[in-house]
């Protein structure tokens, strides 16, 4: 009943009313296309050219830049 009184409902029937909307809300939200995965900045081909100029220094993909 604390819920409802502070939405400024006075009964238990439109307070389950609000709830369950919300919960149809927030599912419909949930299900919304997901973030599309990032994409790397660099071209394809650059660890095989950071291979070839840098041999002693491993490249971390992790550490690289991506767009979103």
């Amino acid at each position: 009943m604390l819920r409802a009184v502070c939405r400024g409902i006075d009964n238990v029937e439109m307070l389950e009313c609000v709830e369950r909307e919300e919960a149809l809300e927030e599912r419909q939200k949930a299900t919304v296309e997901p973030a599309p995965s990032p994409t790397p900045m660099l071209p394809e081909d650059f660890s095989l050219g950071w291979g070839a100029m840098y041999p002693n220094i491993q490249l971390e993909p992790s550490l690289l830049a991506v767009r979103l």
